[in-house]
């Protein structure tokens, strides 16, 4: 062989490994891409990553960020906020969805009941259903069956009690009919309010905790909850 034809080979070789390398470079960002936008799907899943109640966004774990309206006693002597029941548990009629199904906040067990059906009468596709997984991905359970989640991140229940059954039928109802009336932090919302409902007693008291954090503590309201706030409503 020539030296020329040997520059050659060499050169060829070089062009071989580059190309070799933009390929592996090219499968590793894809692969990069993928996991970011799985990560990015779930992202409402971070629990308590915000301890504020007021103006920042819902989640999973804050009952307080339910609350659409936050209304605070104050106290005559001092300018701390003095958080009430009726700041954590809702009630009255939930908006839209409350009038069409006959449910209401102040009868969480027969809400149990009407919500629950909806969780094997519904079936979603499509960009409904990975809102859906979004959503449902980013609620657990743990009062109950002690599941992480009440869905799989494909979907699929996670968890068998009637709480989560009510959960998970009330966020495909309300993609099915409403998806333009609720973004999915605020079909959250409406899933925690429900989950406040169902598990009064650990939801309040996690309330007061992330409220002892803001400075609006209210000891007098801890001892009523230990008192007469019922540990779960329904059946599991």
């Amino acid at each position: 062989m020539t030296q020329t034809e040997q520059i050659k080979e060499i050169n060829k070789s070089k062009k071989m490994n580059i190309l070799q390398y933009f390929t592996v470079g090219l499968i590793v960002l894809v692969a990069l891409v993928q996991v970011y936008n799985i990560s990015l799907g779930t992202s409402l899943s971070s629990v308590l990553e915000d301890k504020t109640f007021s103006t920042n966004p819902i989640t999973a774990n804050n009952p307080l960020s339910s609350t659409a309206n936050l209304s605070v006693n104050q106290p005559a002597n001092t300018g701390s906020k003095q958080i009430s029941l009726s700041d954590i548990i809702p009630s009255g009629i939930p908006e839209y969805y409350g009038t069409e199904l006959g449910v209401s906040y102040d009868e969480p067990v027969a809400g149990i009941a009407v919500l629950g059906k909806f969780d094997n009468a519904i079936s979603l596709e499509g960009e409904l259903q990975e809102r859906y997984i979004k959503v449902t991905t980013s609620i657990s359970c743990e009062f109950c069956c002690g599941a992480k989640a009440i869905t799989f991140p494909d979907g699929k229940a996670a968890c068998g009690c009637a709480h989560s059954y009510a959960m998970r039928g009330l966020a495909k109802y309300l993609l099915q009919n409403h998806a333009d009336n609720y973004t999915d932090q605020e079909i959250l919302n409406e899933l925690v309010k429900w989950k406040t409902l169902f598990f009064p007693k650990q939801m309040t008291k996690r309330a007061l905790e992330l409220a002892a954090q803001e400075g609006t503590y209210n000891e007098d309201l801890l001892n009523q909850v230990n008192e007469s706030v019922p540990d779960m409503v329904g059946g599991c």
